[in-house]
């Protein structure tokens, strides 16, 4: 049922498991399972993430020669309408492919947190992949600020490349802003620009951006949108050298996230009408990573523990209470209010046996 819960909506997923296993079951019950499960996988990733914290230990993985980590967001609603962020981040294996290099291996840790939490929540995947024992890591992300704080903490020997499509983005915006949107002049610019930052030296793109910012006629808001795209790219210089990148054999794009947002997060969490409580989102976003990254199998043995044991509480019946022990009765006192029993070693008229009768007379 957590399984089923896991990749499709939970009345699909109530569904098959009916029509399968011939098994009649509510909607909310598989709905249950799934975040009982998910929240299990969630507490188990904290725990990793806990006790390399304490421990401060190094991951025994080799590693592949060379790894990419790319990390983004994607938006989920939640109930009462609010949109908020979900940040994944993919490693990944690079290796020679017959048309460039090629991603394999991919493994996902997806998370509705802010920058801070989630930089620290990740921990556990890096050191599940080996990342600080691979010599050669690159960094393909685009140019937001917790993306670097990322970098700094986990890899921050890793090789930066700025998201090739990001730098495009600048490039073109700065180009609306001056030329206008959709005009011949501006695709006319656009192009041998964009051909430039691919296979050129970014410097001659960003003089480019520069002299267009001077240019004749333009409003203070077009030039101001110039210079600060041309910021942009300046400040990140050494991350858009795109030739002398794709000579040594690493991919300049992050689509290995942008592909996880879709098939992990958006597949799942943002179908038509979709709303979500919060302590749900991570819950099933949990189970979604160990699938997608192949490890199921072995994640289900790690949690399940977590899992069983409320249950096994639940259904343990309970001990019974002890009894206390019963208090000691007092040996009655001899009575001394009456005649004595013997005078002379004869009993006498006081003693049981001569107030009442052994045995009954015959009649």
């Amino acid at each position: 049922m957590a399984y089923l819960g896991t990749l499709l909506p939970f009345p699909d997923a109530r569904a098959v498991v009916e029509r399968c296993f011939r098994v009649a079951l509510s909607e909310a019950t598989v709905r249950r399972r799934t975040y009982t499960a998910g929240r299990a996988a969630e507490a188990t990733e904290a725990a990793l993430v806990r006790r390399l914290e304490q421990s401060l230990e190094r991951a025994t993985e080799k590693g592949p020669p060379r790894q990419q980590v790319s990390a983004d967001g994607a938006m989920v609603r939640l109930k009462g309408g609010e949109w908020r962020e979900v940040r994944s981040l993919v490693i990944g294996t690079v290796s020679a492919g017959k048309d460039g290099p090629a991603v394999s291996a991919q493994s996902y840790f997806s998370r509705l947190c802010d920058h801070e939490a989630f930089i620290r929540d990740c921990r556990g995947e890096f050191f599940r992949r080996g990342t600080e024992n691979v010599d050669d890591v690159a960094a393909v992300l685009d140019g937001a600020d917790w993306l670097g704080k990322l970098v700094e903490e986990h890899c921050p020997g890793a090789t930066r490349i700025l998201d090739f499509t990001h730098a495009a983005d600048a490039v073109i915006a700065a180009a609306h802003a001056a030329f206008g949107q959709g005009t011949a002049a501006c695709a006319a610019w656009i192009g041998p620009q964009l051909h430039e930052l691919r296979h050129g030296q970014a410097k001659k793109v960003l003089a480019a951006l520069a002299t267009l910012s001077k240019g004749q006629g333009l409003s203070p808001q077009a030039t101001e949108t110039i210079l600060a795209r041309r910021s942009y790219l300046a400040r990140r210089e050494a991350q858009i050298q795109y030739a002398a990148f794709a000579t040594a054999g690493y991919c300049i794009g992050s689509g290995i996230v942008e592909s996880a947002n879709k098939h992990v997060v958006q597949a799942r969490l943002k179908g038509a009408g979709m709303q979500w409580a919060l302590p749900n989102v991570n819950a099933l976003l949990a189970l979604r990573c160990i699938d997608r990254s192949k490890r199921w199998t072995v994640g289900w043995s790690n949690f399940t523990p977590r899992l069983r044991r409320p249950l096994r509480q639940a259904s343990r019946p309970p001990e019974p209470i002890a009894a206390p022990p019963p208090a000691a009765v007092p040996e009655p006192l001899p009575r001394t209010d009456h005649a004595p029993y013997f005078a002379n070693g004869k009993p006498t008229k006081a003693h049981p046996y001569k107030r009442f009768p052994a045995c009954r007379a015959k009649l």
